[in-house]
Parts: structure tokens; C-alpha cells; sequence
């Protein structure tokens, strides 16, 4: 049965979103970019969430219900899946409920059926989270939820390590600005995003209705650093994570019906 996680904000969440990079000079736009993200989610957060996920094919509105009642799962709250565990703090934003997904590939939780005993079509969206490998169930619950036009991301973490390699083999040095690490951070996204797609356009000549939402690539240590220091630095290191989280919102509005 997937748990209720908490969290101190959305804007605590270990995951990051792809679209156009917030990533600007080092003159402080970054920084102004990202804290305006992070008042804006916020405020939407705060708002009851309107009616409920579009049914998936074959699938009725009471079909909806009677999951959600099974998960004890609300629809005045945006609910987000994680498809495997995540840790997270003390409390949770008003309206926004995280749901920790129990693990697949065990006797309890088979792959077969995995997708479809946790109800895994009644979120507004699922977040797989990954270092950029997709094995044989994160690919088979990708294809169950493109069947069921269930909204999932991937997201690629622990972003922050490979930067940090890069630069010091770049610099030859520990400390460097911003304006040093831009170019870094850049090509470190497109890297990431171009083998993941490479890697999700392979299979699926197997897996024929994998639809992947969105690729994130995210540092959730240095956005939690971020949000104490609001340096430049900081910023550009915590990768699209701000961006994540607004897409997050928005998909979930998108998908919901009166």
C-alpha cells in the first residue's frame, strides 16, 4: 500500500524538471528566476485542487473513486507517485499530497501487476526517479503508464556530482564561480537528457507505449542550498529542480476534470 510522504515544501522534493533551462549569466537572474518560481508555486499550492485526474482508458470515474478509497487517497489534494522510495521531512503543503510507491520486483509486489494493484493511473502524475539507467521494470511501469495516459517524468538525480567532476577536471581547482560552472552545468543537462532519450527510443521497438512527459535533471542537495544561500552558484547547481516543481502543478491541473 503506497504511504503518505511529507514535506516541509514542494520546494523540498528530490527531483528537478526539463524544459527551457533557467540558466542565465552570473549576474543574478538566475537567482531572481528561481525564488520567483519557487512564490509562485507556492501560492498555487495553497489553492484546493479542482475535481479529479481524467479516467485512463476503460477505466470510469467510479473505478477512480473506489482506488482513490482503497490508497485513502484525496482528490482535493494534488497526488504525486514516486515509483520507488523517497525519504522527506515533518510536513506537508496544504494541498499537495506525495505518495511513497512500495518497490516493485518483490513477492509482495510483483511486476505483472504492479502498476495496476498500487493504482498507480489515479495520481496526476508519477516521478521516476533514476541516475540515467532504465532496466526492465522502470521500462514496463514507463509502458503501463503511457497505456493509461498517466502523466509520469523521469528524473535524473544527483546531477550536482557529475558538475562538480567536470569542473575540477575543467579548473584543476575546488572554488569556481558561476560564470565557470554555466557552460559545465549545460552540457551536463543536454548529456544526461540525449542518453535518456537514446535510451527510451530503444526500447521502444519492445515497449510500444512509453510516453515519457518530461526528462528533469535535478540536484536536490544543492536546491536545498540554494534556499538557505541564494547564491548564483547554488542555483545553477540545483539544475531544473524549480522548473520540476512548476511543471509538476501545472500537469496535475491539466489532467483534472470536474
Amino acid at each position: 500500500m503506497p504511504a503518505v510522504i511529507a514535506a516541509v515544501a514542494v520546494i523540498a522534493l528530490t527531483v528537478t524538471v526539463a524544459g527551457p533551462v533557467l540558466i542565465a549569466a552570473a549576474n543574478g537572474d538566475t537567482v531572481v528566476n528561481m525564488l520567483d518560481c519557487i512564490k509562485k508555486l507556492i501560492q498555487q499550492i495553497r489553492e484546493r485542487a479542482p475535481g479529479m485526474p481524467k479516467p485512463p482508458p476503460g477505466r470510469s470515474k467510479k473505478d477512480m473513486e473506489k482506488a482513490a478509497q482503497e490508497l485513502g487517497l484525496k482528490y482535493k489534494y494534488y497526488n504525486f507517485g514516486f515509483c520507488g522510495p523517497q525519504g522527506a521531512d515533518d510536513e506537508a503543503p496544504r494541498y499537495l499530497r506525495l505518495w511513497d510507491i512500495p518497490g516493485c520486483g518483490t513477492i509482495g509486489n510483483r511486476i505483472q501487476n504492479y502498476f495496476n494493484d498500487n493504482h498507480l493511473y489515479v495520481f496526476d502524475c508519477l516521478l521516476m526517479i533514476t541516475q540515467g539507467i532504465l532496466g526492465e521494470y522502470e521500462l514496463r511501469i514507463l509502458n503501463e503508464a503511457g497505456a493509461c495516459n498517466t502523466p509520469i517524468v523521469i528524473v535524473l538525480s544527483k546531477s550536482e556530482l557529475k558538475a562538480e567532476s567536470k569542473a575540477r577536471c575543467r579548473y584543476d581547482r575546488k572554488d569556481m564561480s558561476a560564470t565557470e560552472y554555466q557552460p559545465i552545468v549545460e552540457d551536463t543537462i543536454n548529456e544526461a537528457k540525449q542518453h535518456m532519450l537514446d535510451t527510451i527510443n530503444k526500447a521502444q521497438a519492445s515497449y510500444k507505449s512509453i510516453k515519457i512527459s518530461r526528462v528533469f535533471v535535478v540536484s536536490a542537495v544543492k536546491f536545498r542550498d540554494f534556499l538557505k544561500t541564494h547564491t548564483e552558484t547554488d542555483a545553477l547547481l540545483a539544475f531544473e529542480t524549480s522548473e520540476l516543481l512548476s511543471y509538476l502543478v501545472a500537469e496535475a491541473k491539466n489532467k483534472r476534470v470536474a
